[in-house]
């Protein structure tokens, strides 16, 4: 994690704000998804096509969802290079709040 980026976070915890920081950034998280995950994975997860069902994805699996999108798996193609690690970020935290 960069240094500037653990202290946002770190500011944001202490100043109670996280709450609106995961917010914001999920809602950026779901503009990136509807644009480059929903048309293969459904909106809001959906799962439409018979794809992997990303709701089953549990806190746990961060790892697992990093590898998989940033190198690609099966169908999918690999996404490294045409995300920023804060836009990664984005789509898990969006991910998170509609499995949870």
């Amino acid at each position: 994690m960069g240094g500037r980026r653990a202290a946002l976070i770190a500011a944001a915890l202490l100043s109670g704000a996280a709450p609106a920081l995961a917010q914001s950034q999920a809602e950026s998280g779901e503009a990136l998804f509807e644009t480059h995950c929903a048309p293969c994975h459904g909106e809001r997860l959906s799962n439409p096509n018979n794809l992997f069902d990303l709701r089953g994805l549990g806190r746990e699996d961060r790892a697992r969802f990093d590898v998989s999108v940033r190198q690609g798996k099966g169908q999918m193609p690999a996404w490294e290079g045409t995300f920023t690690d804060e836009e990664f970020d984005a789509i898990w935290a969006y991910i998170r709040s509609v499995a949870d």
